[in-house]
Parts: C-alpha cells; structure tokens; sequence
C-alpha cells in the first residue's frame, strides 16, 4: 500500500508531503525500538478515538491473516506456512479490521 500521500503518516513523522516510500522507511527506522513502540501506542490511542466516536452501537471485527516473504535473516522471520514460497521464511501477521468502518485495529 501506497503511504506517500497519507496525512496522517506525514504528520506523525513531521515529513514534507508527497514524499516516497524509502523516506518513510528511513524516518521509521530511526526511531529505534523505544520510538516505535511510542508511535504504536500513539496509532492505538488514535485508533481507539475513532471507533469511540464512531457512533456505531456494535462493531464487527474481521480477523485474517497474510504472509509476506522474505529474503535474508530478517528478526522475527521464520520458516512456515508460504503458499507462494514454500519453505521460504517469511512474516505471518494477523490483521484485525473494524467492518463498518473498513479500519485497521491491529497487526
């Protein structure tokens, strides 16, 4: 997915707009461990304002999951299930979505 015109990325990271994919990735990459882990407990506060908000009295939430393959030794990579590279290491993250709101809670 395309973040480069995103405002609120832009914002979080206090980028120039229209700016590309490898800036984003340099920006948060700098932030370390300590500053990532900032910005997810900044994106859930967030997140959890507009579901609050929302006016919605019941929310479906549809979870599924994805993998992406990787190259390398990348941290946190594993050997797995990979439909389309099998016994590739690869990332097998769970994506949990709000439906009404087409939102992304959690990954």
């Amino acid at each position: 997915e395309n973040f480069t015109f995103d405002a609120l990325v832009s914002r979080l990271l206090k980028l120039p707009k229209n700016i590309d994919e490898d800036t984003i990735r340099r920006h948060l990459t700098g932030l370390g461990e300590r500053g990532a882990r900032s910005l997810h407990e900044l994106l859930l506060g967030f997140t959890g304002m507009q579901v609050s908000h929302c006016g919605l009295s019941r929310l479906t939430l549809d979870c599924d999951s994805s993998t992406f393959t990787v190259y390398g030794n990348q941290q946190g990579a594993e050997v797995g299930y990979n439909s389309h590279k099998k016994g590739a290491k690869s990332y097998h993250p769970i994506l949990c979505f709000v439906t009404e709101m087409k939102l992304l809670v959690n990954s």
